[in-house]
């Protein structure tokens, strides 16, 4: 089986005849390998930030105060913030503007 190589236009013979791609193992989720990741840490307020956006946790806990947790964002925008393994519910907040100063 040859193999063509664009950039030289030349074809190389392959080694061994066949499929030499190796499987994915069953804990690889493809869907979470191609989203961009980030770290972030919950405030006092269960509030995360990302990307100039504010999200607050919908069942906020005590022991999530102060704890890290990953921030997953699909390519099409999709968010989801992860906590060890769990998805979390929540909802994005509107930081309120401040206010200008009168005259």
């Amino acid at each position: 089986m040859a193999i063509w190589v664009p950039s030289t236009g030349a074809s190389l013979e392959a080694l061994e005849p066949g499929d030499l791609h190796r499987p994915l193992p069953k804990s690889v989720v493809l869907d979470d390998v191609l989203r961009i990741k980030d770290v972030r840490t919950f405030n006092e307020g269960y509030l995360v930030k990302w990307r100039s956006r504010a999200f607050v946790l919908e069942r906020p806990s005590v022991t999530l105060r102060r704890q890290k947790l990953t921030v997953l964002e699909r390519f099409d925008g999709r968010l989801s913030l992860r906590f060890k393994g769990r998805d979390l519910e929540y909802r994005e907040v509107r930081e309120p503007k401040p206010a200008s100063p009168s005259r």
